[in-house]
């Protein structure tokens, strides 16, 4: 009698190895489920899925807030996306009073988060992969991020769709890494005017001028 293997011997590991309760997986494994298109139905981006994670010495929370959602620069769909919940720092988006070349000539893309990037532990910084991402109708490719207006609160336009994580009703307000009960705005990548757009510390859409100090929650996907 032949039997008929429902996976290839040689496609990776099946989503049923993994525990359906995200926070029980550890990072390597749950890097593992997504890298091999193996996340478990149960690992969902509706507020449910969090995990800490211990950057530079400090605990924070990371959410799942995307499920499905981001293209890879080289082809194909992110499992799953994440985002710090808590501000680390505030930055500038820029050291000058400009908008120009918005989020893709912006100093937080090319300085800034790849600074916290290196923060990461080694095999979460490692297996970082590059989406595609669109900021005012300008497409960069990026593997830290900031999310923009629409990916928060909806709407949709030239700078992506919301995420499941916010269409659910999920927080917007960020605390400090030190205190998560002292909040404070957060960057968003996407402009109007002659401003860069944020998220207010009582959650609502504001902008600021690129020089203010803000809040910075980065997104990634693996």
């Amino acid at each position: 009698m032949i039997l008929f293997l429902s996976r290839p011997y040689d496609s990776g590991p099946s989503p049923d190895v993994y525990d359906p309760v995200f926070e029980n997986n550890e990072w390597a494994a749950i890097i593992e489920a997504c890298q091999n298109n193996a996340v478990p139905d149960t690992w969902l981006a509706d507020g449910s899925c969090s995990k800490a994670m211990t950057i530079g010495g400090t605990s924070y929370t990371i959410d799942v807030i995307g499920k499905q959602h981001d293209q890879y620069a080289d082809g194909g769909t992110a499992p799953l996306t994440f985002q710090l919940r808590q501000i680390p720092v505030s930055l500038q988006m820029n050291s000058s009073a400009t908008v120009s070349g918005g989020w893709g000539a912006s100093t937080m893309r090319s300085t800034e988060l790849p600074q916290l990037k290196n923060q990461l532990p080694a095999d979460v910084r490692n297996a970082i992969r590059m989406v595609s991402k669109q900021s005012n109708g300008v497409w960069t490719q990026d593997d830290l991020f900031l999310l923009s207006s629409p990916e928060v609160f909806g709407g949709g336009g030239d700078s992506g769709e919301q995420y499941a994580f916010y269409q659910a009703g999920n927080s917007k307000i960020k605390g400090y890494w030190y205190d998560p009960s002292i909040t404070a705005p957060w960057w968003l990548r996407d402009y109007n005017g002659a401003q860069f757009r944020a998220v207010d510390d009582d959650g609502a859409l504001i902008a600021r001028t690129p020089m203010s100090y803000t809040g910075v929650t980065y997104a990634f996907c693996f």
